[in-house]
């Protein structure tokens, strides 16, 4: 099964595939669960996981998050990259995070 369109994983980070359709189920389950642990939980590899700000959204946490999630996406996401990171705001006035994807 492939993702074919903008997917919200958490409320603070969309998933959005550079190329439409190309991302497998699989691949989406792997960026989830990265996204929903908070690293310190995984007994065999602490580091894993992405650590949101939820507090103020200064541009030295939003810089440090988008460092955090490529990193991360680089070394527990096997073939697949990021292409491009973005903070955008909803129409509540929320600030999540766009991560545009594409196969490496």
């Amino acid at each position: 099964m492939k993702i074919s369109t903008y997917s919200q994983v958490l409320p603070y980070v969309l998933i959005s595939p550079e190329e439409p359709g190309t991302m497998t189920q699989d691949k989406w389950e792997r960026i989830t669960v990265l996204f929903c642990t908070r690293p310190g939980t995984q007994a065999l590899d602490r580091e894993y996981g992405v650590l949101f700000p939820i507090d103020e959204l200064t541009p030295v946490a939003k810089a440090l998050c988008e460092q955090e999630v490529v990193q991360k996406m680089r070394r527990y996401i096997a073939g697949t990259d990021v292409r491009d990171t973005d903070w955008k705001s909803d129409a509540e006035g929320r600030n999540y995070l766009e991560v545009i994807t594409y196969d490496a």
